[in-house]
């Protein structure tokens, strides 16, 4: 064997080593969203070899009593037991009561194969003793309840259900109409949009979570400068470790702590690069430490309190972890209703120490595609120096049916900056098409984004200071919606964007977009940018700003538990800029490595 081949004979052991280590991690899809604590309704057929097999699962609410419909398979007068779904259980005249009613609770009136519906005392109760008996016509099997250990093994994935297995496999159908709304609401387990959602967790005992990751992160940027001929080169890397712990605890409540070790080291810098020096030693970080409840005394009132990620959808006002309360009332379900008030106590970025928000807000979950929002955002900023003291109102509507999908999102800004007087707005509208039943999944979407530029007797639109502006359309990993390299604020700017993207499957897919940039009004400055160039580069007389293309590649699993993205950003000046210029590139390589 050639030391060629030795090479990479010692790489692949290595990584079948690390993926027959992570294999553990990797669930069947329906097992990704199942947890403790959950209110499950579940379709039910029996194998080959008289096991529970999940057809489908509906995700509920709130947790759930245990009851079992299906056919009386066996009866026993002599003990007051009837056996359901391969468990006996006690019918006693003195806690309950058939549905219709009979002249008498004798057992014998009840038939072999006979359909019905037993609603228990208490699932963890001995003998198992019914409180209601209700006579049903032949329909599915299913249990209703509340979810107990997930175990994953050699065999598949076991559901426990009130002291009954359940098995799941890649055919399980999970609906996660009511659980989706409560998973944004109260939070959920390696919440992550960097390529999909995060895939498992490890369990210890019945109600203790853990996870993690590795996240190397290089990031190459080139003629950010916009100079001309200029040596303009500048890299860093960006090693994280990521730790998350969740706590299942009684009435559906649960405790969440997320922490992260993180640096930023310089790797190369030319000579004419202009890049902010960086810090080149780890930072710890307390992400997320929150206690969720979904619902109080019972009642459809739920809150959140402590260090929890705060976002929306396509993370235009929020996208950031932040401290404070947050409580919903969904009396009127799907209508959701929110109050919340966020207060620094450990903020992650220096400018939010002085910021105090109350956001108001009303949601409608119709269903797990469709979703509707308006917002009323108030803050007060302690800083004298800048005192922005501002109000955002606005509201959302974004949707799926087959293979399109819409959103429009808008704003109003109002308040006082720096003591200018806020009156702006801005918006942003799209659509997507994708075509599932053609080899590739082969998709396009076209959007339209603005943000106002002065206004009369106002100044131009200000996002809020904790948005972010990526999402994924399509493919499986985010990406910036107004461009990588150029990555602006939607201020006093024009962007319309145009992609294709394409999807093997569940594990891989590529997205091209093309951005074309015009300003609202004509400025010689371009705030909040990804590019480092000079104060005031613009010429003040031409809104042509520029265009921009990216390529953002995603691979899920490239071995199991190790995912891959890279995204390529280019930017090329219009003739608003003073100067003739290079483009700039950017090169952003990520791994993520799941434990």
């Amino acid at each position: 064997m050639t030391a060629g081949g030795r090479g990479w004979g010692a790489v692949r052991a290595v990584g079948w080593g690390l993926a027959a280590l992570l294999a553990p991690t990797v669930p069947h899809l329906a097992g990704q969203v199942l947890i403790p604590g959950q209110g499950v309704s579940i379709d039910l057929v029996e194998d080959g070899a008289g096991a529970l097999l999940a057809t489908d699962i509906e995700i509920l609410a709130l947790p759930h009593g245990l009851s079992l419909r299906g056919p009386i398979e066996a009866v026993d007068p002599a003990d007051g037991r009837v056996r359901v779904l391969g468990r006996w259980i006690l019918v006693s005249p003195e806690v309950t009561r058939v549905v219709p009613e009979r002249t008498a609770l004798a057992l014998s009136a009840f038939e072999i194969g006979e359909w019905v519906e037993i609603r228990l005392v208490d699932a963890g109760a001995q003998p198992w003793t019914a409180r209601r008996v209700e006579l049903y016509a032949k329909r599915t099997r299913t249990i209703e309840g509340t979810t107990g250990r997930v175990v994953r093994g050699p065999d598949g994935t076991i559901l426990d259900v009130g002291g009954i297995p359940v098995k799941l496999s890649r055919a399980t159908d999970v609906d996660e109409e009511a659980g989706g709304m409560f998973a944004e609401l109260f939070g959920e387990m390696k919440a992550d949009d960097m390529i999909g959602d995060d895939p498992g967790y490890r369990q210890v005992g019945h109600h203790l979570f853990f996870s993690g990751s590795v996240r190397p992160i290089a990031r190459v940027e080139r003629g950010f400068g916009l100079a001309a001929g200029a040596d303009d080169i500048f890299s860093v890397g960006e090693p994280s470790i990521r730790l998350e712990g969740m706590a299942v605890l009684p009435e559906g409540m649960r405790l969440f702590a997320q922490g992260q070790i993180r640096s930023r080291y310089e790797l190369y810098r030319s000579s004419d690069a202009h890049a902010d020096d960086v810090a080149n030693a780890p930072e710890l970080q307390m992400r997320q430490l929150f206690l969720s409840a979904p619902s109080l005394a019972g009642a459809p009132l739920g809150v959140t309190v402590g260090k929890q990620r705060v976002r929306d959808t396509r993370e235009f006002l929020f996208d950031e972890y932040l401290d404070g309360i947050r409580l919903y009332a969904y009396p009127l379900q799907p209508l959701v209703l929110e109050a919340s008030f966020f207060t620094p106590v450990l903020p992650l970025r220096e400018r939010y120490e002085t910021w105090r928000d109350l956001l108001l807000q009303a949601r409608w979950f119709p269903n797990d595609d469709w979703r509707a929002a308006v917002y009323a955002l108030r803050r007060w900023d302690s800083d004298p120096e800048r005192g922005r003291n501002v109000r955002y109102y606005g509201g959302s509507l974004e949707g799926e049916h087959d293979a399109l999908r819409v959103w429009a999102l808008g704003a109003l800004l109002r308040g006082s900056d720096k003591g200018r007087e806020q009156r702006a707005w801005a918006w942003d509208t799209g659509l997507a098409l994708r075509a599932r039943h053609l080899a590739l999944q082969p998709g396009i979407s076209l959007s339209l984004a603005r943000g106002s530029g002065e206004t009369a007797g106002g100044t131009e639109f200000r996002q809020s200071g904790y948005h972010d502006n990526s999402s994924r359309v399509w493919g499986l990993a985010s990406f910036n919606h107004y461009g990588e390299a150029l990555d602006p604020e939607l201020t006093n700017l024009e962007v319309a964007t145009a992609s294709v993207g394409i999807r093997h499957g569940s594990r891989t897919s590529l997205d091209l977009v093309a951005h074309r940039y015009r300003l609202v009004q004509p400025t010689d400055e371009l705030d909040t940018i990804g590019l480092d160039v000079a104060d005031e580069p613009l010429t003040g007389e031409s809104l042509d700003v520029g265009h921009g293309v990216d390529g953002i590649l995603a691979v899920r699993d490239l071995l199991p538990g190790i995912h891959f993205t890279y995204k390529l950003g280019v930017f090329l000046s219009g003739h608003a800029f003073v100067d003739t210029a290079d483009p700039a590139w950017l090169h952003k390589l990520e791994l993520r490595i799941d434990f």
